[in-house]
């Protein structure tokens, strides 16, 4: 009998023992941010060619998995990726790039320069749909190609040999080099895969410092180490969880509870306090929020006038302290601070201002043919942060100029549909530097620009444009963009507001993180501090 009671005695505390690991077990998984980074991107991209809109946070996720020919260090220049070094031939138009002994896709295969030449094909294909082909337009061949007037074999891209690729440009753009660093041109295969990403992760061929490990239900990405990575040994974290709450105050309650320890933009009226206790940081990066007009649309929003009288109105330096928190720099100009390297234009006729000018604001609405009659559409995507700043605005419009403003958000899908059937007089949007050079933002202006969806056309504009690509000339160059600035001011398709900050949110124990100009967040070096 004795024996038998021993012998349930053990039984019971194996049982037990078991139930109390099972248990430890679930809460370790609980608490995933106490050993890995944990970064919240808000939304889960639909696919991962990310070749529509601007999805910056989707981009980070980009960077993670894939690399291209070069790629932005954390000095936010631009240093060697898959390629190792490059040469440009004594004319200015011939780059010859050397790829790694080492590179290989995440399946052990060799990266030749076959796959970018296959890379470049699939992107710039004419029924791939795609807002940025405009960019590759420098290279010879390719706008034809793109629009289907010639075959892919008039494209100077060309494979040497594995380890060599060579693109010959129309015309001389040293900032072409800065063209391929954006994440949109990191190396992958652009197919049915990439759409369908969530379900397919396994069979997707990876580039870059991560992989796709597994997609939870609800959206939870996890991401382990890319062993046949040239450079892993460099990336010190193993695994990355990479969470979608869709929402600001989603992710500050989920920072605040450690569930996850990174994210970015919480909500406005928190920024500060996180910074001042050190768990957020205000970032400078080259990107702004503007108010566009509708200029698709006939009415008073085309009479420049008009336009000159509302931007006047608005108190942006109130905007920036008690909307925006002082986490962002009143705009003067169109071009954020970090591209007067390139551009130092100064707003010469003073149409935008930190503070309301009402009395010019009112000379330039009497020089109108305003007639007090009716409302203005002011639409936004719906955030709790976007509707107090476009209510503040339309607040101070009133109160200057006696014009009423109704403001109305919309979700994603509905914002999309707004903007494409142009039921809308103004809409409130932001605007990012996709590479660093004044051209990347004034030429999404140009008329025949896929971005350009406002409706603003100058002729002049578009022949600056094209004369500041030419131009190998620097102070000249700079001298047309000065112009070409000027016009686009002075036209006022859209009213500047603000220049972004990206305030990063991280706990003390996380190092490593680093933000390019462009806004990405980059986790390649990033770890958790034991």
């Amino acid at each position: 009998m004795k024996k038998i009671i021993l012998w349930v005695f053990i039984i019971l505390m194996l049982l037990n023992g078991g139930c109390i690991e099972k248990k430890t077990s679930e809460k370790k998984e609980d608490n995933k941010a106490d050993n890995y980074l944990v970064y919240d991107i808000g939304k889960i991209p639909e696919d991962l060619k990310l070749l529509k809109g601007n999805d910056v946070r989707g981009k980070d996720l980009l960077l993670l998995l894939f690399e291209g020919l070069v790629k932005i260090d954390e000095s936010g220049n631009i240093a060697p990726g898959i390629a190792e070094s490059w040469t440009v031939s004594e004319d200015e138009m011939t780059y010859t790039f050397n790829l790694r002994e080492d590179v290989k896709w995440s399946d052990g295969t060799k990266i030749k320069a076959s796959d970018f030449v296959e890379f470049f094909k699939s992107i710039l294909n004419p029924k791939q749909d795609n807002d940025y082909a405009y960019q590759l337009y420098y290279i010879f061949g390719a706008e034809d190609y793109k629009n289907g007037k010639k075959s892919f074999d008039n494209v100077a891209i060309r494979a040497k040999d594995d380890k060599t690729l060579q693109i010959r440009l129309n015309y001389p753009a040293d900032y072409f080099i800065k063209i391929l660093g954006q994440p949109i041109y990191t190396l992958r295969k652009v197919n049915k895969q990439l759409e369908s990403w969530r379900e397919t992760y396994n069979n997707i061929n990876y580039s870059g410092a991560f992989i796709i490990d597994y997609v939870s239900e609800t959206g939870e990405i996890t991401l382990l180490k890319n062993e046949n990575y040239y450079d892993m040994y460099k990336v010190k974290s193993d695994k990355i969880y990479v969470t979608a709450l869709n929402s600001s105050e989603k992710a500050l309650a989920g920072f605040k509870t450690s569930k996850i320890n990174i994210f970015t933009n919480p909500p406005m009226g928190e920024s500060k306090n996180l910074i001042i206790d050190g768990e957020g940081e205000a970032v400078p990066i080259d990107s702004g929020t503007s108010i566009n007009f509708n200029l698709n649309k006939d009415g008073i929003i085309a009479d420049v006038n008009f336009r000159k009288a509302l931007s006047l109105a608005i108190d942006r330096e109130n905007l920036a302290v008690e909307n925006l928190n002082n986490t962002v720099k009143t705009a003067a100009a169109y071009l954020p601070d970090g591209l007067k390297e390139d551009n130092i234009f100064i707003n010469r006729k003073m149409l935008i201002k930190n503070t309301a000018d009402t009395v010019l604001s009112k000379k330039f609405l009497a020089e109108s043919k305003y007639v007090n009659s009716k409302s203005f559409k002011l639409v936004y995507l719906n955030t709790i942060e976007n509707k107090k700043l476009c209510e503040a605005v339309a607040k101070g419009i009133k109160e200057a100029l006696d014009i009423h403003i109704d403001c109305k958000g919309y979700n994603e899908s509905e914002f999309q549909d707004i903007i494409k059937n142009s039921d809308y007089d103004m809409i409130l949007t932001d605007y990012t530097s996709f590479y660093k050079d004044s051209l990347a933002l004034l030429e999404s202006w140009v008329s025949t620009s896929k971005l350009n969806v406002y409706g603003y056309k100058n002729s002049e504009f578009d022949s600056l444009i094209l004369k500041a690509k030419f131009e190998k000339d620097k102070i000249k160059r700079k001298e047309l963009l000065e112009k070409v600035e000027e016009i686009l001011i002075d036209d006022m398709p859209m009213m500047p507001l603000y220049f972004k900050n990206i305030v990063l949110c991280k706990k003390s124990n996380i190092e490593g993180i680093y933000i390019t100009p462009e806004g990405n967040v980059k986790l390649d070096r990033a770890y958790v501090k034991n």
